[in-house]
């Protein structure tokens, strides 16, 4: 019979079994494209009037050994003064790997397409900033949990966490913006756009959508799901108060309250 002690251990072993579940794709911004790389949801401190700022897009094939080979994604900016002005995804080659169908040298995706910024002055619910980012044929190399050479070679991979730098977006902040009342940026599984009837989804090489988990802190979603996001934004543009400067401020008006009851 389980002691009360032993009983404590095995729901917490439990409890950490289901809070470290693995998603099969992680996929996240980041304010740098060096370095270790962690699932974030970055906050960017910015005024109106601002040009050439940029987010780097990471993946993470987070199951074991499962090749992520079409990542499809949406932005869905909530705020207002906030527009993207372009937008890259990366396909570099792989110096490891040769393609079989060319013999020349492999890329991450075989066959790659960077979509639209629609509109250009600024996005509005559900507005794609591309679409299809990586389609990778089941020769190709797309991304891997896998740390073997032809992986490893990748030279946008964070060896550390096994982060793959997939793209990034330049954005400015435009007259309008109020760093007091945040933009809040939320990844979406691709599809929606004008003009994409298709859709897009997050898959594996064998075609099947993977679950998805944007930025930290929330559930992971349908990889199949059009429009589907994550509860917690992704990133913040603008002034966030620091739980700290809440605390103090709560404080005071406790402080303040407790003198008029003495008054």
């Amino acid at each position: 019979m389980f002691s009360k002690r032993a009983a404590q251990m095995f729901l917490a072993a439990v409890a950490l079994g289901a809070s470290a579940q693995v998603h099969a794709a992680q996929i996240f911004f980041s304010l740098t494209n060096t370095g270790a790389q962690s699932p974030s949801n970055p906050t960017v401190p910015l005024v109106a009037n601002t040009t050439g700022n940029k987010l780097y897009i990471w993946g993470i094939a987070a199951a074991a050994d499962v090749k992520i080979s079409n990542i499809s994604l949406n932005l869905n900016p909530v705020g207002t003064g906030f527009s993207i002005t372009d937008h890259v995804v990366y396909n570099p080659v792989n110096p490891a790997s040769t393609n079989a169908d060319t013999g020349d040298p492999d890329t991450r995706w075989q066959a790659i397409g960077n979509g639209t910024i629609a509109p250009a002055t600024g996005l509005g619910s559900n507005g794609g900033f591309y679409k299809d980012s990586g389609v990778s044929l089941t020769t190709g190399t797309g991304i891997r949990s896998n740390t073997t050479g032809l992986y490893a070679s990748d030279g946008a991979r964070d060896p550390v966490s096994g982060a793959y730098l997939l793209g990034e977006i330049t954005y400015s902040t435009l007259a309008n913006f109020n760093p007091s009342n945040p933009v809040k940026l939320f990844l979406e599984v691709g599809g929606g756009n004008a003009g994409d009837s298709a859709g897009g989804k997050i898959n594996s090489s064998t075609g099947a959508a993977v679950p998805t988990f944007f930025g930290t802190g929330d559930p992971s979603v349908d990889g199949a799901t059009k429009g589907a996001q994550s509860t917690i934004a992704d990133a913040t543009i603008g002034t966030v108060p620091e739980s700290t400067s809440l605390a103090l401020l709560g404080v005071g008006l406790l402080g303040a309250a407790t003198r008029r009851r003495k008054a």
